[in-house]
């Protein structure tokens, strides 16, 4: 079990990158919009880091596709280790391994 300043530590860490968020625009400080309901959402919701700007639109298809590709890989991934965990022997490869 996580420690009540543990779990304090974690939402005040979450909490810092919420504010600058929604006070700052391009680094530097806008104000607090949050409460005069001025925020805009990003529009961009699949690359909120950005590197997909400046892509041809067959560039951003083949890169979301590879994204959703290794999105699914990682999915069948976690579920063949918790498969592991809690059925003996149900994924022999993992045997003793988790």
């Amino acid at each position: 079990m996580v420690p009540a300043e543990g779990l304090g530590q974690i939402f005040a860490f979450a909490a810092v990158f919420e504010w600058y968020e929604m006070t700052h625009k391009d680094g530097k400080w806008n104000g607090n919009n949050a409460l005069q309901g001025e925020i805009v959402p990003n529009i961009n919701k699949w690359d909120i880091l950005g590197f997909t700007e400046g892509k041809t639109e067959d560039d951003l298809k083949r890169v979301k596709l590879q994204e959703l590709k290794n999105g699914r890989m990682a999915m069948i991934g976690t579920l063949g280790c918790v498969a592991a965990a809690t059925i003996p022997g149900s994924v022999p490869f993992l045997t003793g391994s988790i």
